[in-house]
């Protein structure tokens, strides 16, 4: 494998990442550098190069100078997902005990509409529980 292949390979397994940048002058250069998490050595590096055919060649060099690790080694490793927030505790729904009435479930009635189908448009009037006589007590 050729050092042209290894910088490839280095590349396309996203251990490198190239971007174009501005300079100073209004023109740009090719940059790469190494990805967001990464555990390898230098997470700090940053090569810069003119155009593409100097980028090639500096990567090349850098792969024959530079500290050379196994591809295992420069992996990047993803930090972690967060795992998700816990779902807050939903009060179960509430049961008639022997202190509430069972028909109206302790409100002491409900509103009544004046279509009788929208709740909270319409409201006309408070209907006492005929089983609580609007106590909402048993």
């Amino acid at each position: 494998m050729s050092a042209l292949d290894r910088v490839l390979e280095d590349l396309i397994a996203g251990r490198w990442i190239l971007t174009l940048e501005d300079t100073a002058d209004g023109g740009t250069e090719v940059v790469a550098y190494r990805p967001l998490g990464w555990t390898g050595p230098n997470p700090h590096e940053r090569i810069a190069a003119p155009d593409h055919d100097q980028m090639r060649a500096a990567l090349v060099r850098r792969q024959h100078e530079g500290d050379h690790v196994p591809p295992s080694t420069l992996t990047p490793t993803r930090p972690p997902t967060p795992a998700p927030a816990p779902r807050p505790a939903v009060p179960p729904p509430s049961t008639p005990t022997a202190a509430k009435c069972g028909m109206c479930n302790g409100e002491g009635g409900r509103w009544e509409t004046t279509d009788g189908s929208t709740p909270g448009k319409n409201i006309s009037r408070w209907v006492p529980c005929s089983g609580c006589n609007g106590t909402g007590e048993k």
